[in-house]
């Protein structure tokens, strides 16, 4: 067993999402996050690889790179087996044994020696997609907003998206409050992101001090959260800053370094002035998880004297989290029927439905929110002559290689097509206004494709290798 604290960064290097960070002193280790990154190109890799809706297996997303091959928390079962959880993949019988060098496996939770925990940050894909494939017995922390998320995706019907509904130990962290994990001790901040619950964390070792940012912005709704976790971080005096950098640009963009975001606000403002003027529906397209948004969506409808519509999934969600009832449900009956067989949360009664019929009938009198289960109602409304809105939906921009096509479509659709940005991730300008006030011994970038950005203009910036242990010596602390 390794003497003093040890660090290793099994993913979420020189990419976006992924973050799997280890800290361990003792028999103890503390995990932080669990998900998986953001690769655009790998969906058509895996829709080669598993056809028609199947799923991979743990094994298959170990050989995929897309969740880590670490010791000591995966089943035993699941690490040789070829079948998803849910048995909805190739196979229900073991495996045969592998041949040739391909790699070792881990060790199977149950054979594991040693005491893991796992902490998640926010309630975002990136940071937990790992999560349906943990041993339900190790521990899961995360702030007491981010269980609320986690029960309304539950009740939802998103519990597949990152969010097991049978996790065994599930720990809720109050703000500032100070847990032990062995000789680890950790606590969490609330930050700006746009996912209820995203929270920074804090750690201590007996010879390391070490401040993980999680995902966090500045030019949010509530600004204040990130400034005063930025507050208590210049207090705390960390060795280590761990810190996002999803905006950093490329060598070839570093002129645009200091560019402005736009603020959650302006976004509102540029929403209503354009969907004002329009007479057929207005569709917006946003991640289902971003709560705050939806609530602006249902809100400005009403604004622009017009109904606000969701899909089942973002209903449930919206109605488990923040209890409002002031919307429409687009009635998808297939939906409906596997939400009542799999007993979701049943949507109050007053809570009107409307058909597909019923919209492309009167477009004039909705605000539509595009269900995560029907992308394709856009295609269904054409010569409508609505608007729509992509809002940091998915596919993100020109950099995906589904954006373009998609747009065509959305475009050839006849809709007017408007782009109205105001993510979750701080500006560039932003991030190092955060490494100046904090002022930690060592920067080390995480979350980001060019951590260089970072190193150009902090000579402390730390640039670490995956799958390496590092002590407090290593990073000359």
């Amino acid at each position: 067993m390794p003497q003093g604290t040890q660090i290793v960064f099994h993913a979420g290097l020189r990419q976006i999402g992924g973050t799997v960070v280890e800290v361990r002193y003792g028999e103890a280790r503390l995990v932080f996050d669990f998900g998986s990154a953001y690769r655009p190109a790998q969906a058509f890799a895996e829709a080669e690889f598993f056809p028609n809706g199947r799923k991979p297996s743990l094994r298959h997303l170990l050989l995929l790179r897309k969740l880590p091959a670490l010791d000591g928390v995966y089943r035993r079962r699941d690490l040789h087996s070829s079948s998803y959880p849910d048995g909805n993949g190739y196979s229900d019988v073991p495996s045969p044994p592998r041949a040739g060098k391909v790699g070792k496996s881990p060790v199977p939770y149950e054979e594991w020696g040693g005491e893991t925990a796992v902490f998640i940050s926010h309630f975002h894909l990136d940071h937990t997609a790992g999560l349906p494939w943990l041993h339900p017995k190790v521990p899961i922390y995360t702030s007491e907003e981010s269980l609320r998320v986690w029960t309304a995706l539950v009740r939802a019907g998103l519990a597949e998206e990152g969010a097991p509904h049978d996790h065994e130990t599930v720990i809720p962290m109050p703000e500032e409050r100070s847990f032990r994990f062995g000789d680890i001790r950790f606590w969490v901040l609330s930050v700006d992101h746009n996912v209820p619950g995203a929270s920074a964390l804090f750690l201590e070792t007996p010879d390391l001090r070490l401040v993980y940012s999680g995902d966090l912005r500045l030019h949010g709704s509530n600004p204040q959260k990130t400034a005063r976790f930025v507050a208590e971080a210049r207090s705390f005096r960390p060795d280590l800053l761990l810190l996002e950098g999803t905006s950093l640009p490329p060598e070839r963009e570093r002129e645009a370094l200091p560019r402005a975001p736009l603020f959650e606000s302006a976004l509102a403002k540029r929403l209503a002035e354009v969907a004002a003027d329009v007479r057929g529906p207005v569709l917006v397209h946003t991640y289902v998880r971003d709560a705050e948004r939806l609530l602006l969506y249902v809100d400005l409808a009403k604004k622009l004297g017009r109904r606000a519509l969701l899909g089942p999934k973002a209903a449930r969600y919206l109605f488990s989290l923040a209890g409002r009832r002031d919307f429409a449900v687009l009635r998808l009956p297939e939906e409906e029927r596997e939400a009542e067989e799999a007993g979701l949360l049943p949507l109050p009664r007053e809570l009107p439905r409307v058909d597909v019929v019923d919209l492309a009938a009167s477009p004039e009198a909705f605000f539509v929110h595009i269900p995560c289960t029907y992308p394709a109602l856009p295609l269904d409304l054409a010569e409508t002559g609505g608007v729509f809105f992509h809002s940091d939906g998915m596919p993100y921009g020109p950099h995906n290689p589904a954006y373009g096509p998609w747009r065509e479509a959305i475009e050839a659709s006849g809709f007017r097509y408007e782009v109205v940005h105001a993510n979750g991730h701080a500006v560039p300008e932003h991030l190092f206004q955060i490494v100046r006030a904090i002022a930690p011994k060592r920067l080390v970038p995480v979350h980001t494709y060019n951590p260089e950005r970072y190193a150009e203009v902090f000579p402390h910036t730390f640039l670490p290798e995956h799958r390496i242990p590092y002590g407090p010596k290593d990073f000359g602390c």
